[in-house]
């Protein structure tokens, strides 16, 4: 199973990586660094997507009209899985410390809840994660 969320989360990249800056107009990022190991993606509500690199350590955010990666730091290791809630907080299951850590996206200040051993998925039904 682990081995096909690599591929999936491949595909996922691609296919949430596409922005719409204007209307009848795309632009698809190709920005994809397989040595970071992308394993988790969501988007936001304003269509910004956030992409785990397990290996790396971090995020990557795609802001909605742009292809350029912005790098969120985490504070544990193997980031897997990630959702965003109602008031901007990602959340993000931290594989390698058994904890789930929620960042703040505007300024990227997290806090580590130990949840148990090796989280991998998480979602948010708005309401709870």
């Amino acid at each position: 199973m682990k081995k096909l969320l690599v591929p999936i989360s491949f595909a996922l990249v691609l296919l949430f990586a596409v922005v719409r800056p204007s209307a009848g107009q795309s632009i698809v990022c190709d920005w994809l660094d397989t040595g970071t190991q992308p394993s988790g993606v969501t988007v936001d509500g304003q269509g910004n997507v956030f992409v785990a690199l397990f290996a790396a350590g971090e995020i990557a955010e795609f802001s909605q009209g742009s292809c350029v990666p912005r790098f969120i730091s985490t504070t544990g290791p193997n980031p897997n899985g990630v959702a965003v809630d109602n008031n901007n907080n990602l959340w993000v299951t931290m594989e390698g410390s058994d904890t789930i850590e929620k960042i703040n996206i505007s300024t990227g200040n997290g806090t580590s809840y130990t949840v148990g051993s090796n989280p991998r998925g998480v979602i948010f039904d708005g309401t709870s994660i």
